[in-house]
């Protein structure tokens, strides 16, 4: 981590603790604004920008590590979910609780996507994707028939992603394997 990125979560860390002290000591008073406030939305959206933060660090960052986006995106779909459920009502749990599986699928697609194949393994993507979709869809169909055929349009169209994410690794291979014979 650099020192610039150090520093700030230092001092962001220290600021949220002087305001909680300063909250527990009657000096400030935020009741007004903090009644109005439902804190049981919070924790949702707080993964949510943690997840974003972990996205803004690969992007915009000189050292493109990719291995940080799989937490980025774990932290990405479940954020969103437990925000949707939280909106929502618990009880819908039951029927999104594949959603669970996307969160990993989400984080090693990107992996997989943006290491450009040097990193990940597209096999976990395709069983999660694949169980995920089977699940939610096996809610929404009665019809065993019905799921699996989406099932299989979804195994599908991933199938042909990772044929063409293989036939854009042939070819950066076969630019950089240029042979010059020197006689």
């Amino acid at each position: 981590m650099k020192k610039a990125n150090t520093i700030f979560w230092g001092i962001v860390l220290i600021l949220v603790g002087v305001v909680i002290v300063l909250t527990q000591l009657d000096v400030l008073d935020f009741t007004e604004i903090f009644n109005n406030f439902d804190w049981n939305y919070l924790w949702p959206i707080v993964m949510i920008l943690i997840g974003i933060s972990f996205h803004v660090q690969f992007f915009a960052g000189k050292r493109h590590n990719p291995g940080i986006l799989v937490p980025g995106g774990i932290l990405l779909v479940y954020g969103c979910l437990f925000l949707f459920l939280r909106t929502t009502g618990w009880g819908n749990v039951g029927v999104l609780w594949p959603v669970f599986l996307l969160g990993p699928a989400f984080g090693l697609l990107e992996l997989k996507l943006f290491s450009r194949g040097r990193q990940g393994s597209w096999i976990p993507v395709i069983v999660l994707f694949t169980l995920a979709t089977f699940f939610l869809l096996r809610e929404q169909f009665s019809s065993f028939a019905m799921t699996a055929a989406v099932a299989l349009i979804v195994i599908g169209v991933i199938v042909i992603i990772i044929a063409f994410a293989n036939k854009n690794k042939q070819s950066e291979e076969k630019k950089t394997d240029v042979h010059v014979d020197v006689e």
